[in-house]
């Protein structure tokens, strides 16, 4: 059993994502602490790239952020490395597909294989991840597969079996962002998902706090743009009490 499924067997999750280098790759590194000392035992960390087209303005700007103070993906990767050693936490990179074309497919799953547990690619169509799949397997690391709210019940069944971590059951069509509530088909449409899978589900974007971390009815919740808001670039330790307080909040 994957480090991750081990982690999402004990109780509902929490996974936070952070954007590496925003405000810097120290500031990342910080708030990693800052999640670890709250209980977090999962993080999705997100590498900066220049067209995020599932993202939202909050998660865009803080990519731009980063990419103006020169933040490359192998200093992810390095500090990734860093992280995992130094708290034993399931470490997720989130990227887009050009930044994995561009390395290869064997050399990115050889590259990231010293520290991750899984990959979260949001512009790869599953019916389009063959070429990168079995690279993933040959080092160890679990790919996951989205699931949108129109998506078909045989789909369910057949991504499930290709992902030895979770699927990530995308909660609204279009871009991340924190929202103040769900409708009643989100809940059903993520009903549906947990019913079918014969995986665990994730459930992302638009999470911004305890009731919907709660009344989601997935094994885990994932918390972007909520969480990306609490940081001020001019203000370290202001952002890590936001975080902090935040994460707390809906955990505790």
């Amino acid at each position: 059993m994957s480090k991750i499924k081990e982690i999402l067997k004990e109780k509902k999750t929490l996974i936070p994502f952070l954007p590496a280098g925003y405000p810097s790759l120290n500031a990342t590194k910080q708030f990693v602490k800052v999640l670890v000392e709250c209980g977090i035992k999962a993080i999705e960390i997100g590498i900066p790239f220049s067209d995020p087209v599932a993202d939202g303005p909050t998660i865009t700007n803080s990519y731009s952020y980063a990419i103006k103070n020169r933040i490359k993906s192998e200093d992810v990767y390095l500090l990734s490395e860093e992280l995992k050693d130094e708290y034993k936490i399931s470490i997720i990179p989130m990227l887009y597909y050009n930044l994995i074309y561009n390395k290869g497919e064997e050399n990115f799953a050889k590259r990231i294989s010293t520290f991750a547990d899984a990959v979260i690619v949001p512009d790869l169509p599953f019916r389009e991840s063959h070429r990168l799949r079995p690279h993933l397997e040959k080092f160890n690391i679990s790919y996951i597969p989205f699931a949108t709210p129109n998506i078909r019940e045989e789909d369910i069944r057949i991504i499930s079996k290709y992902t030895n971590a979770f699927i990530y059951a995308v909660t609204v069509f279009g871009i991340t962002g924190a929202r103040s509530n769900y409708s009643k088909d989100t809940y059903k449409y993520l009903e549906r998902v947990k019913k079918i899978s014969s995986n665990f589900v994730a459930a992302g974007f638009g999470v911004s706090s305890k009731e919907q971390f709660e009344r989601l009815p997935t094994d885990a919740v994932i918390i972007g743009s909520a969480l990306v808001k609490q940081i001020d670039p001019n203000n370290l330790e202001k952002s890590k009490e936001n975080i902090k307080k935040l994460i707390n909040s809906i955990i505790n």
